[in-house]
């Protein structure tokens, strides 16, 4: 059964979104810092690249659903655990790379070994999020 025009809208919409705020994680972490923050405290970018990774991975995460959804069985989780974790791989490296092309490629910027592991830990509290998500909505099937 063909899907509705607004349905492919709103793929579309969502890949696009997906594709900017990926891209909007690169340039601003690419360009020269802009005294953005007066930290209220002392681990305050930690916790932005956590909630930016965390945001990057749901993102993708949708996308990439909703682009597959058809009906919640057995075969349709078995691939939603492939999405999950081949955005998570995607998610963790696309961070490496950015520290490391901060470490490389600019000169007001640095690798931080720190930053890696919040973003990486962004990551995995989207996967553990969607995870509970997915059973959860399993448990709704089983009972109704």
């Amino acid at each position: 059964m063909p899907r509705p025009m607004a349905s492919s809208l709103v793929r579309k919409l969502l890949f696009l979104a997906a594709v900017v705020y990926t891209l909007g994680i690169a340039v601003g972490s690419l360009i020269p810092p802009v005294g953005l923050l007066n930290q209220p405290f002392r681990f305050m970018d930690k916790l932005l690249h956590l909630g930016a990774y965390f945001g990057l991975t749901l993102l993708w995460i949708a996308c990439w659903v909703y682009w597959q959804w058809r009906f919640f069985d057995a075969t349709v989780k078995k691939r939603l655990k492939r999405i999950m974790l081949i955005t998570a791989i995607l998610a963790s490296c696309y961070g490496i790379i950015i520290e490391v092309l901060q470490g490389t490629m600019t000169s007001y910027r640095t690798l931080d070994h720190w930053d890696v592991l919040a973003n990486t830990t962004g990551v995995t509290l989207a996967i553990l999020l969607c995870s509970l998500f997915i059973n959860k909505l399993e448990r709704l099937k089983l009972d109704y």
